[in-house]
């Protein structure tokens, strides 16, 4: 007879993005087992770690900043996790070093990735970005998708209009076994 799984390891095999939503509720944050920073700490489960990045918060904190910027200056689906992950935090309870750098490696995402990690990069902009950094936006003016020029458009007025800002448009999320 095996024993049952705990809910975090259910947490951690989760494959499918339905599947880890209702794990999700049953795990603890943060997680105090050690299983989630061991996954996080080895690198070496993708879809732990890809689990992990989009639920920040079952991290424990001391390694929830150093995950998600390893996951944006990453590849493939890892990436696109961290993108969902940062939109997971709480961007005015962040220290300002630490939202600017989330924010600088998101936008590091949307110059460099024309699918669905640098649409969810865009989306997820806004709340990080502040008055005195809109500039920051330019240079991403002439993207070549819709919905990251969209979305950058709705980060900027947040900050300086925020009566006209548009919901964000958010691109459709794969598992990470169909990615």
């Amino acid at each position: 007879m095996t024993a049952t799984p705990s809910p975090i390891e259910v947490f951690l095999a989760a494959t499918g993005l339905d599947e880890l939503s209702d794990a999700r509720a049953l795990v603890a944050s943060p997680d105090v087992s050690g299983a989630a920073a061991a996954a996080v700490e080895s690198w070496s489960d993708v879809q732990a770690v890809a689990n992990l990045l989009m639920y920040p918060a079952v991290l424990p904190e001391r390694l929830r900043t150093d995950a998600l910027l390893r996951g944006l200056r990453g590849d493939g689906y890892l990436r696109l996790a961290a993108t969902v992950g940062v939109g997971d935090l709480a961007a005015d309870g962040l220290p300002d070093d630490v939202r600017r750098e989330l924010l600088d490696a998101l936008l590091d995402v949307v110059a460099s990735d024309a699918g669905t990690a640098g649409v969810r990069a865009s989306a997820e902009l806004g709340p990080l970005l502040h008055a005195d950094e809109v500039e920051l936006l330019d240079d991403l003016a002439a993207h070549p998708v819709d919905a990251v020029r969209h979305n950058l458009t709705q980060a900027g007025l947040g900050v300086t209009a925020p009566d006209r800002r548009q919901p964000v448009l958010l691109p459709y999320l794969p598992d990470y076994t169909s990615y």
